[in-house]
């Protein structure tokens, strides 16, 4: 079973300083686990947060992110 480290640096896009949507981390680690619905949730609110914010990169990850779940 991978740790959470090992699955952040396997999405290295979310590991750049830049990246604001700590919710698009959390929501990979969740899928990773297989908590497919907190996964869901999380990478919701983070597409929330960017959309708000302007964060368009940050946001397309929230994106894919709701698509690998399966949403």
């Amino acid at each position: 079973m991978s740790t959470g480290v090992d699955i952040l640096y396997r999405h290295k896009a979310l590991l750049a300083p830049e990246v604001c949507a700590i919710d698009a981390v959390r929501a990979a680690i969740c899928a990773r686990l297989g908590l497919r619905d907190e996964a869901e949730r999380r990478y919701r609110a983070g597409l929330e947060f960017c959309e708000a914010q302007r964060l368009p990169r940050d946001a397309e990850l929230c994106r894919r992110g709701l698509a690998d779940v399966g949403v």
